[in-house]
């Protein structure tokens, strides 16, 4: 083991912002750190990060690697090595100092962690040091990294995995205390919210310093140029941006937010991503109905899975964190039997039929090896032949959006493509409330009873979509996923960039300063900067904005490419002669250069000046009408395809 190095010589007036970042082999973490920690430090903050080697049985760098939690010593070295060399580098890059954690592993810590582990409670979720939680913390670490659902009664394994994640994370509280006892910090930063950094968090409280959560938006998959500095921990904060939704709800979107919304959308359509399960969107000629033998004349009802494990995992993480706990009624207890109802519904009727996109996350995929006991539980369930219901599992390489572009109506659980897919105008309905991060409203609804649950089902069925209930949908992502973040492109050059950049001075390090050592919120700022943003035509200038990323999702949808240029589109909805009319659309406007949409009982026939595409497409269907008209606001009212649109033939 190398010689530690001394414990800094910080004096006690104006302290240190402490980065406790012990995953340095975690590059886009560890980096996003260093940069916030340097414009810190050239705003003449002093900052401090810790290093460590080969102390944590378990942290976030073996996790990212997959790492057995029963692998040789010799498989843990080389990830250290790996971490620790990546903390040398890209420290000695941007001239920052570190202090090294084996300089407070005194023999006295090391029994207090062996005595406190030797008293282990029957039940580990039960075990609390100091009055904390470990146990229910470290098993939060333990049901994402396993996707095991009962921990009731944990095997040989489990427990040995387990064990080692509590012993980390107890063995990081002491020592992030003996630091905060010898060193002066004013504030300490955690990049997000594994029970290792929330035990140094836990640890800067007992010692009454403010700590600051950070992590990359979950935008255009993990974009990192967008930084979230949260004042509590991302769960916690998850509660005040939902309460804070009623304001953020009559903002109008600047034209570029509503682009980068629409970047996301594209992104996640196209399977972009790490963070991404779901198969990419296809553009054949043969459409996902096809390939289910699903009929074109019936309405098609999506329903979306979540993984349970997760949901278990985010429940023990509120109790851990002495968070308060959602109580809601709910029309089902469970998944299973709100597809037994689902199920049940669909093959009682004629004119309707039902396909199941259990979550690809369920099964072994491309961040994971495992596969999750949930899905064991819902193959007992529903792997059998049923007449108008299909189920497409983890493994099918059926793609998730292929079935949200054939839907007339989706259905979720708590699952983040709901939010998503309202920003495609689809109507949306939950079957859970308060387990997933969004606001009942008009772009996702939910219900209490199974009754109304099933009421507002027949009632989205036959629902017309509008503008306006596009526009909330894209105003809760940015609330969601933007207001809450900084935007740093200034020095991050791209969303999937690699590595530390090159430092320069952020247009942001003013606003950092202030979250991280003057105790600002972010979201407060975000909303003093979009309240700015309003003006007498802010609505309309919304509208537009939507219209144009609209008409450019529509073209990706038939093309697959992303066109950078706005259009003019034709649009007409008839009973017959599809074709025909795509000609004569087309005839008429080649010499203005518009693109033509032609629908016919949700087929549709596109042209775009050169090529022609056919899809069967209920989303492009909802989508035209809403977009073929200059000048409409966010808040226009709802119009049938007849009434609406830059040509209409009246024909329906």
């Amino acid at each position: 083991m190398a010689q530690p190095v001394a414990v800094p010589d910080v004096p006690a007036e104006g302290g240190v912002v402490l980065f406790f970042a012990p995953e340095a082999g975690i590059t886009p973490h560890f980096a996003a750190q260093c940069i916030m920690a340097k414009a810190l430090k050239e705003l003449g903050h002093r900052v401090l990060f810790v290093r460590c080697f080969e102390l944590f049985e378990r942290c976030p760098v073996m996790d990212m690697y997959r790492l057995p939690h029963d692998a040789a010593p010799g498989a843990k070295t080389d990830i250290c090595l790996r971490c620790g060399a990546a903390s040398l580098s890209m420290l000695d890059a941007y001239g920052l100092d570190a202090v090294d954690l084996r300089s407070f592993l005194t023999p006295e810590l090391q029994s207090r962690v062996g005595n406190a582990l030797q008293e282990l409670p029957a039940d580990w979720r039960e075990f609390y040091f100091d009055s904390i939680a470990f146990g229910r913390l470290a098993a939060v670490d333990l049901i994402y990294a396993t996707k095991i659902l009962n921990i009731d009664a944990p095997d040989s394994s489990t427990r040995d995995a387990w064990h080692q994640y509590i012993e980390s994370s107890l063995l990081a509280y002491l020592l992030v205390d003996q630091l905060c006892a010898r060193i002066p910090v004013k504030a300490l930063v955690h990049f997000n919210d594994y029970a290792l950094m929330l035990s140094g968090r836990l640890a800067a409280r007992k010692h009454n310093i403010p700590s600051v959560s950070t992590t990359l938006a979950s935008h255009v998959n993990i974009d990192r140029r967008r930084y979230l500095i949260l004042p509590t921990t991302a769960r916690a904060y998850a509660d005040v941006q939902i309460a804070q939704w009623p304001v953020w709800r009559e903002l109008s979107l600047t034209a570029s937010q509503v682009k980068a919304i629409a970047d996301d959308l594209l992104v996640r359509l196209g399977a972009q991503g790490s963070h991404l399960y779901s198969p990419a969107k296809t553009f054949d000629h043969v459409s996902v109905r096809a390939k289910l033998n699903l009929s074109t004349d019936k309405r098609l009802l999506v329903a979306y899975t979540s993984s349970l494990d997760e949901a278990h995992a985010s429940q023990m993480a509120r109790e851990g964190l002495n968070l308060a706990i959602r109580r809601c009624a709910q029309p089902f207890a469970d998944q299973i039997k709100w597809l037994t109802a689902l199920t049940r519904f669909v093959e009682a009727r004629d004119d309707v039929q039902l396909v199941v996109r259990i979550h690809p996350r369920e099964g072994a995929n491309k961040r994971e090896s495992v596969v999750s006991q949930h899905l064991h539980h819902l193959q007992a369930a529903f792997d059998r032949p049923y007449e108008r219901c299909r189920f497409v599992w983890p493994a099918d390489p059926i793609s998730s959006y292929d079935l949200a572009e054939a839907a007339d109506l989706v259905l979720t659980s708590w699952s983040t493509i709901g939010v998503e897919l309202a920003r495609l105008g689809a109507p949306v309905l939950a079957s859970t409330r308060g387990v997933g991060v969004f606001p009942q409203d008009d772009f996702l609804q939910g219900e209490e009873t199974r009754q109304a649950y099933f009421e507002t089902l027949e009632s989205l069925l036959t629902s017309s979509v509008s503008l306006e209930r596009i526009a909330h949908a894209f105003r809760w992502y940015n609330l969601l996923h933007l207001g809450n973040s900084l935007d740093l492109s200034d020095v991050v050059p791209a969303s999937n960039f690699e590595g530390l950049p090159p430092f320069k001075m952020p247009r942001e390090a003013r606003a950092i300063e202030d979250i991280i050592v003057k105790g600002a919120d972010v979201l407060e700022l975000n909303l003093a900067r979009q309240r700015a943003a309003q003006h007498a035509d802010a609505g309309e200038e919304e509208g537009q904005a939507l219209q144009r990323q609209l008409r450019r999702i529509i073209h990706f949808l038939h093309t697959g490419a992303d066109l950078s240029t706005d259009f003019t589109l034709r649009f007409a909805a008839v009973a017959a002669d599809p074709e025909k009319m795509l000609q004569q659309l087309r005839a008429e406007g080649d010499a203005t250069g518009t693109h033509v949409l032609v629908v016919h009982r949700s087929h549709t026939f596109y042209s775009d000046g050169r090529n022609t595409y056919r899809r069967y497409s209920p989303m492009c269907a909802r989508l035209a009408p809403l977009c073929t008209q200059e000048g409409v606001s966010a808040a226009a009212a709802q119009r049938p395809p007849s009434t609406t649109g830059a040509l209409n033939t009246g024909l329906q």
